[in-house]
């Protein structure tokens, strides 16, 4: 793996949060996915010391990084 991890110990720690949102469903994830994966530049930062590309929105993102990542281990 590029970047920061290599340096990184490694977790097997897993967080849920829940909160309300007044906003039909569809929509709700719509904008969800539609916000930047990485709106500041303490963000942009974190995510290239791991080797990233925190460009677009989260839902760009989730294709682009994390879906060819499990494509890659299942291969």
């Amino acid at each position: 793996m590029a970047g920061i991890e290599s340096w990184l110990p490694a977790f097997d720690v897993g967080e849920r949060h829940e909160t309300t949102v007044g906003l039909p469903p569809e929509q709700a994830l719509q904008r969800a996915l539609t916000t930047p994966a990485a709106p500041d530049g303490l963000i942009r930062l974190r995510f290239r010391l791991r080797g990233l590309r925190p460009e677009g929105s989260i839902e760009r993102f989730y294709w682009l990084v994390v879906e060819s990542a499990v494509v890659t281990r299942a291969s």
